[in-house]
């Protein structure tokens, strides 16, 4: 505090040092206060956050996602999927981590949806599916459901059929 032996050498060192015990410190004290529910109350009085010990709640879909299909490109199929009565804005419902799509190519109708042969999983719409040129023509089967974030899936859709392009 005496501005006669406040140099700017022992300015920097005082920094220095404070750094270095500030560091130290924090790793001391981290483990303790940190994660720590004996110190709940301390916490509040230091103005530190108090961690939760339960997870928050996300829900599971209860509807199937709602599509659009564009079939403008040969050999392209693109799945626009959003939420059933929602604004295409906002794709997804809340709580949805993104949308799964099962699918298969050609045969017969699948009765179930255990029987798509395939799997896409996207969490931005849309979803684009290519095909080759020989593929071309086939009836495409496929089904959307949601999933939330927290890995839980939603209901499937009805199966629907389209022909590749």
């Amino acid at each position: 505090e005496d501005p006669e032996t406040r140099t700017k050498a022992t300015v920097k060192t005082k920094q220095a040092i404070r750094k270095e015990f500030e560091t130290e410190l924090r790793k001391f004290c981290k483990p303790y206060l940190t994660y720590n529910p004996a110190v709940t109350a301390d916490r509040e009085n230091f103005g530190l956050p108090v961690h939760k010990t339960t997870r928050t709640p996300v829900p599971v879909a209860t509807m199937p996602p709602d599509y659009e299909l564009e079939l403008s490109v040969p050999g392209r199929i693109t799945f626009h999927f959003f939420e059933k009565g929602g604004k295409h804005a906002e794709a997804k419902p809340f709580g949805q981590h993104g949308a799964e799509i099962g699918w298969s190519l050609g045969g017969e109708r699948p009765a179930r949806w255990q029987d798509l042969s395939h799997s896409s999983f996207d969490t931005h719409s849309p979803l684009t599916l290519s095909f080759e040129n020989d593929q071309r023509g086939q009836p495409l089967y496929f089904a959307l459901r949601w999933e939330n974030t927290r890995g839980e899936k939603g209901p499937w859709s009805e199966i629907q059929e389209t022909m590749v392009p």
